[in-house]
């Protein structure tokens, strides 16, 4: 039930009275809606049109209580937030579940904001372009990392797919200015920095059981290139009796593998976590929680190494993958960027060169001889050399 009430001004002679008719303050409505206490204005002094707008409202929530939604009308938040989420969560999308968190995380903290606001933003079509603007001043990413770029963009997306869906008549976040550009730097591990990181997993406090599992994952995402939530819900099948390792398949049904070193591979088959077809996961745990108590161990090691966390928002464990990435690429005369591309699951070439092209081999001893070969033909004139043989002007 809609209730009509007066919202006086300060200085009104009759503001203890919310029911009077005579003051002509403004006008509110209260009501309940899910669950919530609900005020909003409506806009007039006039009773007469208070109680035209009011009975329209109760028309419209008794059509959505009984589940009667017409053409093109207004969807509350969550409902949009809730089909959005089904939609990208869809298997036949095949989207790997590691990708559906910070989207998830975006939308429960635009539901929380806007529900927190006074009054309650519950419907979606109720945002506006100012409203976005504040609710990204209110995040808490750092700045100088890449995590305002990325979590800007799943609040985008969101937006984008409902102009698609035509829940809105125009994408209010489309008119906010995107976040430039942080990406992460490479930080591959230095052999003595591995070794400080595997002995310090003796000295944090684990069991003896925690210790084994979690030196088996950082071998294993150093030998073999896998994010740590792939690394952690890897099946025992994908580890073959010749100690090669099936990273993934491609849509193709290409199987891409690569080695692991024996003493790797023997250590990951002795692990033990209560489930016959993976190394690390139960099958039961969410991958949230496996994966958050591994980064914890982690920070905990890189602490105790003595090795520094303040890595551009990167997480710590994609340093191992770094390692991989850089030590093939250095190996022997330099591993083919196609090829990591491939073991890395990028889908595009491109996003590998971006984050490794700086330690190609090849490139740099071919920008080493540009570089010399460059000097001898552009020998400066008119210098002479000094005492300590450079030449000045």
């Amino acid at each position: 039930m809609i209730v009509i009430y007066v919202r006086h001004s300060k200085d009104c002679s009759h503001k203890d009275d919310r029911y009077y008719r005579r003051c002509g303050c403004p006008l509110w409505a209260q009501y309940q809606f899910d669950c919530r206490q609900i005020q909003v204005s409506l806009k007039t002094r006039s009773w007469e049109k208070a109680d035209l707008k009011a009975k329209k409202l109760q028309e419209e929530l008794d059509a959505r209580e009984l589940g009667v939604v017409k053409p093109n009308d207004p969807i509350t938040l969550r409902a949009a937030i809730e089909t959005y989420l089904r939609h990208i969560s869809d298997a036949k999308k095949q989207r790997a579940a590691s990708t559906l968190r910070k989207p998830r995380r975006m939308m429960d903290l635009l539901l929380e904001y806007c529900e927190k606001q006074n009054p309650p933003i519950l419907m979606l079509q109720s945002i506006t372009p100012m409203l976005l603007e504040d609710w990204r001043a209110s995040w808490k990413f750092k700045a100088d990392s890449s995590s305002p770029q990325v979590h800007d963009a799943c609040a985008r997306a969101f937006f984008k797919w409902a102009y698609s869906m035509e829940l809105l008549q125009r994408d209010p976040y489309a008119k906010l200015e995107r976040y430039s550009s942080h990406d992460p730097q490479t930080l591959p591990l230095s052999v003595e920095a591995m070794k400080r990181i595997l002995d310090s997993v003796n000295e944090v406090g684990l069991t003896p059981t925690e210790r084994y599992n979690l030196r088996g994952l950082i071998l294993c995402q150093r030998w073999s290139g896998l994010s740590i939530i792939d690394a952690l819900t890897l099946g025992r099948n994908r580890l073959y009796p010749d100690n090669s390792i099936e990273l993934y398949r491609t849509k193709t049904g290409e199987v891409v593998i690569t080695a692991l070193p024996a003493e790797v591979a023997e250590h990951m088959r002795m692990l033990s976590n209560g489930h016959a077809g993976y190394f690390w996961w139960d099958g039961v745990e969410k991958l949230d929680t496996i994966r958050q108590r591994y980064s914890t161990w982690l920070r905990l090691v890189f602490d105790h190494a003595g090795i520094s966390r303040d890595i551009d928002g990167m997480a710590l464990s994609h340093r191992f993958r770094d390692t991989f990435a850089v030590e093939f690429l250095q190996a022997g005369e330099g591993g083919r960027m196609e090829d990591l591309s491939k073991l890395l699951g990028h889908s595009s070439i491109r996003t590998t060169e971006k984050h490794y092209a700086a330690w190609t081999v090849g490139r740099r001893d071919r920008l080493r001889r540009i570089a010399e070969e460059s000097f001898k033909l552009q020998q400066p004139i008119g210098l002479e050399v000094n005492s300590l043989g450079v030449k000045v002007q």
